[in-house]
């Protein structure tokens, strides 16, 4: 154990070091990378330490699995590393224009936040319909998380992304005009309308089953007005952060009630505590890595690329490629130990590299990543002073980056970076025909820069 705990210590270090880098130097893109890995690999292993749970599903592992915990907590440094050194690498040299999608400059918050509007309503309308379809909230919800129903239908549950993001664009630029210019009444009450389409969102999001995208979205939202409007205090960070923890393992509980209920069957919970919260906020991704690390190559093949060439065709909806596999590891990895089971375990981006390639694959992943997360605060440099590049930047890093490059990269960029093209030329078009804002409504470009207290 002391050898493990040192192990880890150091890899914390290093984690905390790149992320602090990041930090510093106003880096969305690659401190949400560190942020992603720190609770994937990082929060696990004190449960262990703290002798609260132990590695899981518990008959896969040996009763002093030390070694292999301070393996994987320096695997998991080893490709922070890689990342950060790869950024820095090609920080200074990447593209900028036409990869990701640009500042409408010409854009009114009125305008802003009119689409915003109009996408929620698409995703609210969309996905209610599907609920209607499947009878119920909670049958719809058992149809996508337990029967596997809904295969090419999760691209309307994404269409909250796009809402979310162009919503955060409109709630940035009026804490930049609350500072300089719009009467705080006034203010106060389209900041509260936003916030509100914001959480309406998240329900939406909720009725898939999906509690992810709401975790990712409240942090990409929080990052975007802490870099462009005013860093927040520690204190404020840490209460909310303990709120938002509690609301998703109450949404787990939710989720498995809804899930019961449309099963037509009573589930008894016998997982201890922390087990289930590690389960519920995906700490325990980092049991899966250690698994991946110790059998890959020997109770089970690499899979030497397969989902990496299933991720270049995940982009192709299922209405035209029906027999596509999916680039998801989890569910083949898990039926090495349980054949029976649908559901996988996911073993963090660092797991989908190494069952794929080995170690050859822990480099190549995390120099990619690094690369990735690279052009993408490349595209939006300017998120200290641009509430498009700190909001839209912040979703895309989240959406397109959780924990590194991945084989679904091509598909995330299809889901996630496109849409906001379409709300850039939407904008424009409002713009160049007078559309949505109104005179009154000022423009959030060229307002100066936060007042610093």
């Amino acid at each position: 154990m002391i050898l493990a705990l040192m192990t880890y210590c150091m890899s914390l270090t290093v984690l905390v070091f790149c992320a602090y880098n990041f930090y510093r130097n106003s880096r969305m893109a690659g401190l949400a990378v560190c942020i992603v890995i720190g609770i994937q690999a990082f929060v696990r292993p004190l449960l262990f330490f703290l002798g609260l749970d132990v590695p899981s599903p518990p008959q896969f592992f040996n009763p002093d699995s030390w070694t292999l915990v301070a393996y994987a907590s320096a695997v998991a440094a080893i490709w922070v590393a890689l990342l950060t050194l790869s950024y820095w690498a090609f920080s200074s040299n990447l593209p900028s224009r036409g990869i990701f999608p640009a500042e409408p400059h010409a854009a009114t918050i009125g305008q802003i936040l009119a689409v915003g509007i109009a996408i929620t309503i698409i995703n609210a309308f969309a996905t209610l319909y599907l609920v209607y379809e499947w009878g119920g909230i909670g049958r719809f919800i058992y149809a996508v998380k337990t029967g596997k129903e809904l295969k090419g239908a999760y691209v309307i549950r994404e269409i909250g992304t796009t809402a979310v993001g162009t919503l955060a664009v409109a709630l940035i630029a009026m804490g930049k005009v609350q500072k300089t210019a719009l009467e705080y009444r006034r203010g106060l009450v389209i900041i509260s309308l936003i916030i509100f389409l914001i959480l309406l969102n998240f329900a939406v999001n909720f009725m898939w089953g999906n509690r992810h995208n709401i975790a990712v979205l409240t942090l990409a939202v929080l990052m975007g007005w802490h870099f462009c409007i005013s860093g927040s205090k520690l204190s404020r960070m840490a209460w909310l952060s303990v709120g938002a923890l509690a609301a998703l393992i109450g949404l787990r509980w939710v989720r498995s009630d809804l899930t019961t209920e449309a099963a037509g069957i009573t589930l008894k919970n016998t997982m201890p505590f922390w087990r289930e919260t590690s389960y519920s906020l995906h700490f325990a991704q980092f049991d899966g890595l250690m698994l991946a690390l110790r059998d890959a190559g020997e109770r089970f093949e690499l899979r030497y690329g397969q989902d990496f060439v299933s991720g270049l065709l995940a982009w192709v909806p299922r209405q035209i490629y029906a027999g596509r596999e999916t680039y998801m590891v989890g569910g083949w990895f898990r039926r090495n130990y349980e054949p029976d089971k649908v559901n996988g375990w996911t073993l963090t981006q660092i797991g989908d590299w190494y069952v794929n390639f080995s170690w050859p694959g822990i480099f190549l992943g995390g120099l990619l990543s690094g690369l990735l997360a690279a052009a993408i605060d490349a595209a939006y440099r300017d998120r200290r002073i641009s509430p498009w590049a700190a909001g839209i930047g912040a979703v895309i890093s989240f959406r397109m980056l959780d924990g590194g490059f991945d084989f679904g990269t091509l598909q995330n960029y299809v889901l996630f970076v496109v849409p906001f093209f379409l709300v850039a030329i939407t904008l424009r078009l409002m713009s160049a025909f007078g559309l949505g804002g109104g005179a009154q409504t000022p423009s959030y470009q060229g307002l100066p820069p936060p007042v610093q207290s």
